[in-house]
């Protein structure tokens, strides 16, 4: 349970960052970490997910890694926010499918410790440099793991592209929308991230019973505190085509619990 708590709190850490957003740059940062997301997180799926993929993943962080440091060092805006979702998720799945507890652990921790460090930033500037130093302790990590070439687990999914052919449309579509449709409503970055911690509670809830050994059943009836930030919303904004498209999403997305089953012991070594 402790590992657990860590693990949704290393994701909420996030969720700080988006809350201290300046206003210039909070349209920008909102798409860029949507796409990026929806990309990386496929695509790192689908690595993790497939035998002859998951070989190459030593290769795979070595290019990210080195992209990701042409992008500070010309301080590039628009290939900064999108890269630096994408090393968020490739740090995750690389520590909790490769590294024994304690380093996933000290990962997620040292996270959570840096991104209260954006509680202080009052400026564009500041949040530039904040992201920066947030994006180099992500390399960090990466470096560090693939140095020790950690044998990899494989994700084992029922019905694998089904889940997430469903993921995708039941979280990324109402995401899309909110940018599209809604970015002009008073309190959207709140109802955004009433979206990002209930909606991603969830596929993180699905997500942590796929690469750890925890008992599925006993997840179950976790799924359903994803519809207490949408309670909380509902005294500082209350927006009926909202409230229905997070409850549809919301419900829909639990609904993929199906295709969830306990991954294996497949271990494979990456080249």
């Amino acid at each position: 349970m402790i590992a657990y708590l860590v693990y949704i709190f290393s994701f909420a850490s996030n969720l700080i960052i988006i809350g201290i957003l300046p206003k210039n740059i909070e349209s920008m940062y909102l798409s860029m970490y949507t796409a990026s997301n929806a990309i990386f997180s496929l695509l790192f799926f689908l690595i993790f997910s497939q035998k002859k993929l998951l070989l190459t993943v030593v290769n795979q962080g070595w290019a990210i890694v080195l992209v990701s440091l042409v992008s500070l060092v010309f301080q590039s805006i628009d290939l900064m926010l999108f890269l630096y979702p994408a090393l968020l998720i490739f740090v995750e799945y690389l520590y909790s499918q490769s590294r024994v507890k304690k380093d996933v652990l000290l990962m997620r921790l040292l996270l959570v410790l840096d991104a209260l460090c954006f509680v202080f930033i009052r400026d564009l500037e500041g949040f530039l440099l904040g992201l920066s130093f947030r994006m180099m302790l992500l390399m960090v990590l990466i470096i560090f793991s693939l140095i020790s070439k950690p044998e990899c687990n494989l994700i084992k999914l029922k019905k694998k592209y089904k889940f997430i052919a469903c993921n995708y449309l039941y979280y990324y579509l109402p995401f899309a929308m909110l940018v599209l449709f809604y970015s002009k409503v008073e309190g959207v970055k709140y109802w955004y991230i009433v979206f990002q911690v209930g909606l991603v509670f969830i596929l993180k809830t699905h997500d942590y019973v796929l690469r750890t050994e925890v008992d599925v059943n006993k997840m179950r009836y976790v799924y359903f505190l994803s519809f207490l930030p949408l309670v909380c919303m509902l005294f500082y904004s209350l927006n009926f085509e909202l409230l229905a498209l997070y409850i549809f999403s919301a419900l829909a997305l639990i609904s993929n619990f199906r295709f969830v089953e306990v991954r294996g012991k497949n271990e494979i070594s990456p080249n």
